[in-house]
């Protein structure tokens, strides 16, 4: 017996926005029930066309906003009927740090049943729009438009997708959040892929050739490092490099990254210089890293300094209020700090200033030796970098283990801990043994409330006290945010 899917017929209505959905959709409802509304800012009355019914929500779509709300404002940018990136940049940015922060909140509240006192005000950017210093750009064989038009638009296009479109990207020829230097690279490299009328990658097919194009850039340092991700190296590939070094200022090199997966990543297991060197250098507190293709890096980098201001100020407080431990002025040294999900060690470099001794544990080896090249460049010896698989090894520290054991080949017991997870947040079996490290404070920098206020009730049942929450903006324009949630332990 075949299934068809149930066909939408179109439905119209006139409703009035109550709130905003964590990433930015208006939230209304119809005939009772939830409708996201992409577009529709607080109190606002608009009509809508319901797109797609589930079981708990209507999925809509805005067609007309009758009464504007005060704070709507113009769209930034030109792509903004396309592309969901900047979902909340028509809402006056005061107004959006208001919603993301009164989420934050309402997750802690709402998933992990506490109330967690802030320790301040929430932090906004120092830059609303240019503050990224990573954008990750996709292919496909033909740009993507609204109204399909007789004759198909040249290919492959290259730039984002269409929300709720993985197989759909529009060129793009303008973003507010990178700087104008990454616009440009873009700009090339599709025109050179046109050029040689090279293929874009098929997943569904697993054929064709290019994939994602990524452009990092040091805001401090002006250096520019381009990755092309490819599904197998071409001969003539090799002349994108020298063609990109003429053209773009300050551009430091050019990368070739193999991705043989079905896996939509811009990532690879094998990479090659095609022009320059393999890496480029950003400051960040003082501290001058260098920057793989693929290593992790916050990517607001003015952004990034506050929050490592305000990172400290909460283990500050944490541990001058610690009663195993006597009040001390800021800056003192706290003994023995692990970082888990440490990437190229951003926090735990950053900080190492205020430990006795910094271990950072990461997964991703080309990030480790990131790490490891940072520490040596900066004169800083009491940090050690491990490449290993942070819930394995966590699971590993569980109570038939003992945190010190040379086998582990990472010495213990930890007085702090940070962890700064991905969306995804920590594992169960990770969770589970955390406590088992030792740390009487534990820093958990989050980017996903949902998974923050999941694993702080776990942290909670298993004897550890929230004492402080901090909210950090480090996305501008979308309804991402960042958040820092410190526990110390509660002593029997």
């Amino acid at each position: 017996m075949s299934r068809t899917r149930r066909s939408v017929a179109p439905s119209r209505h006139t409703v009035t926005i109550d709130s905003l959905a964590f990433g930015g959709a208006g939230v209304a409802r119809v005939d009772g029930k939830v409708a996201f509304v992409p577009g529709a800012l607080p109190r606002e009355t608009v009509v809508i066309e319901v797109v797609g019914r589930r079981r708990k929500f209507d999925r809509t779509k805005l067609i007309e906003v009758l009464t504007p709300s005060p704070d709507r404002r113009p769209a930034l940018c030109p792509h903004v009927s396309l592309c969901g990136g900047c979902s909340l940049q028509e809402l006056v940015y005061e107004r959006q740090l208001e919603a993301k922060a009164q989420h934050v909140r309402d997750c802690l509240s709402r998933i992990g049943g506490l109330d967690v006192p802030e320790s301040g005000p929430p932090v906004s950017s120092p830059r609303e729009t240019r503050y990224r210093n990573k954008m990750e750009f996709t292919f496909q064989p033909r740009p993507w438009e609204e109204t399909p038009p007789e004759v198909p638009g040249p290919g492959p296009a290259l730039g984002l997708h269409v929300p709720g479109r993985f197989d759909a990207v529009f060129d793009l020829e303008e973003c507010v959040l990178p700087s104008p230097r990454a616009v440009e690279v873009l700009k090339e490299v599709r025109a050179f892929a046109r050029e040689h009328s090279l293929p874009a990658y098929r997943s569904r097919w697993d054929e064709g050739l290019l994939r994602h194009l990524v452009v990092r850039e040091g805001h401090h340092t002006g250096e520019l490092l381009v990755a092309l991700v490819v599904r197998e190296p071409e001969h003539i590939l090799l002349e994108l490099g020298p063609r990109l070094g003429e053209r773009i200022p300050d551009l430091t090199g050019v990368v070739l990254i193999v991705n043989r997966t079905k896996a939509s990543i811009a990532k690879g297991e094998q990479e090659q210089v095609l022009w320059g060197r393999p890496y480029f250098r950003e400051k960040l507190a003082g501290i001058e890293f260098e920057l793989g293709a693929q290593s992790f890096f916050q990517t607001n980098t003015a952004g990034a300094e506050l929050l490592i201001d305000v990172l400290r100020e909460s283990l500050d407080e944490a541990l001058g209020s610690s009663p195993t431990q006597a009040p001390g002025p800021a800056g003192r040294r706290h003994g023995h700090l692990l970082d888990l999900y440490c990437g190229a060690g951003t926090l735990g470099l950053c900080l190492a200033d205020r430990f006795d001794q910094v271990t950072g544990v990461e997964q991703v080896a080309e990030a480790v030796t990131s790490a490891q090249r940072t520490a040596e460049r900066n004169g800083i010896e009491h940090v050690s970098f491990h490449v290993d698989d942070v819930e394995r090894w966590v699971r590993e520290g569980g109570p038939d283990q003992d945190p010190a054991s040379p086998s582990r080949g990472i010495p213990g017991p930890f007085d702090v801990l940070v962890v700064d997870p991905p969306r995804a947040g920590l594992h169960p079996k990770a969770l589970e043994t955390l406590p088992w490290l030792g740390a009487g404070v534990i820093a958990y920098v989050s980017c996903n409330p949902a998974t923050l206020a999941r694993d702080a009730a776990g942290l909670v049942a298993a004897g550890y006290r929230p004492v402080g929450l901090r909210i950090v903006d480090l996305f501008p324009q979308t309804g991402h945010i960042e958040s820092i949630l410190t526990f110390r332990r509660i002593i029997d």
